[in-house]
């Protein structure tokens, strides 16, 4: 089971902040979404600055930093995704958790998702 602070990171990576620049969640907003302490969305983007991953200044919203974009290939599908997911009414944790349990079927048996790669 992925920590909190782990999930915030995941959601970072796949879940639609792709783009050089691009503002992120306020740490109140994504706290908010995620059900979660701010504590640990500010501990979560503490780390991805320290992975070079986005940059943050005093007063002004956290951005990803440029070299960190998803690949189109990558990104709109999972555009598609986040789509689906809200339509469906499916929380931001809960498609999170999803991806994370499919993600974890794929790698013990990469046969089952053989079919959705075109």
């Amino acid at each position: 089971m992925l920590t909190w602070v782990s999930k915030v990171r995941h959601c970072f990576r796949t879940l639609g902040f792709h783009s050089a620049g691009q503002k992120l969640p306020s740490v109140r907003q994504l706290a908010k979404d995620l059900q979660v302490a701010a504590g640990t969305v500010m501990r979560a983007y503490t780390e991805l600055e320290a992975d070079g991953l986005i940059e943050t200044r005093p007063g002004s919203t956290a951005r990803v930093r440029a070299g960190h974009e998803l690949p189109e290939a990558v990104r709109n599908p999972v555009c598609a995704l986040i789509a689906t997911a809200h339509q469906q009414g499916m929380s931001m944790s809960d498609t999170i958790d999803a991806v994370q349990a499919l993600w974890t079927e794929e790698s013990e048996n990469p046969s089952l998702m053989a079919h959705a790669v075109t």
